[in-house]
C-alpha cells in the first residue's frame, strides 16, 4: 500500500485525531447557523425567537400538527412547547383549532401571514446563503450537501435523536 492510501484507509477507520477538530467546526456552524436563524425569525416578527422560528418552520412545512408531533420531533416537554405555541399564537403566526380526526385534541396551523412571511424571510435567508457560497464549484458545493446528509442521518441513526425521521 502506498502512503497516500494508508492515509486514506486509516482516515477511514480512525476518526479519532479528527474528531476534536471537527466537534470544533460543528461548533462555529451551529452558532453562525443560529445568528442566521435569529435574522431570519426577526424577519418574520420582531418578538420571534430561534426556537419559535424552528417550530413555526415546521408547522408551516408540514402543519396542521399535533402539539405532541411537535414535542416528539424537537424532542422537548409539553409545558416547553406549549408556552411555544401560545407565543406563536400571540404573534398572530399560528391558531390552534380542533382536530377533526379526535375532538379531545387540538391542532395547530400556519396563519396565512405567517405562510406568507415565512417564505418571504426564507427567500431572503437563501439568497444570502447563494450570495456567500457564489464562488464555490458546484461539484463541490454537491459533495459539501452530500457529506452533510451523511453526517446528520449518522448523528441520527444510533438513537432517538430529536427530528431522526427526517434527513
Amino acid at each position: 500500500m502506498t502512503t497516500s492510501t494508508q492515509s486514506t484507509a486509516r482516515s477511514v477507520t480512525d476518526t479519532s485525531g479528527t474528531a476534536p477538530e471537527l466537534e470544533s467546526e460543528l461548533g462555529v456552524l451551529f452558532r453562525r447557523a443560529r445568528e442566521f436563524f435569529r435574522s431570519a425569525a426577526a424577519d418574520i416578527h420582531p418578538e420571534l425567537n430561534v426556537t419559535g422560528y424552528a417550530t413555526l418552520i415546521r408547522v408551516v412545512e408540514d402543519g396542521p400538527l399535533r402539539a405532541s408531533t411537535l414535542v416528539d420531533f424537537f424532542g422537548t416537554d409539553k409545558g416547553s412547547m406549549s408556552r411555544q405555541l401560545a407565543q406563536l399564537e400571540k404573534l398572530g403566526l399560528v391558531r390552534r383549532t380542533r382536530d377533526p380526526h379526535d375532538g379531545r385534541a387540538q391542532v395547530v396551523s400556519a396563519t396565512a401571514a405567517a405562510v406568507r412571511r415565512s417564505a418571504a424571510a426564507r427567500g431572503r435567508s437563501r439568497a444570502l446563503l447563494r450570495q456567500r457560497i457564489s464562488g464555490w464549484e458546484p461539484e463541490r458545493l454537491d459533495t459539501f450537501t452530500a457529506l452533510l446528509h451523511e453526517l446528520n442521518s449518522a448523528l441520527a441513526s444510533d438513537s432517538g435523536a430529536p427530528g431522526a425521521e427526517s434527513s
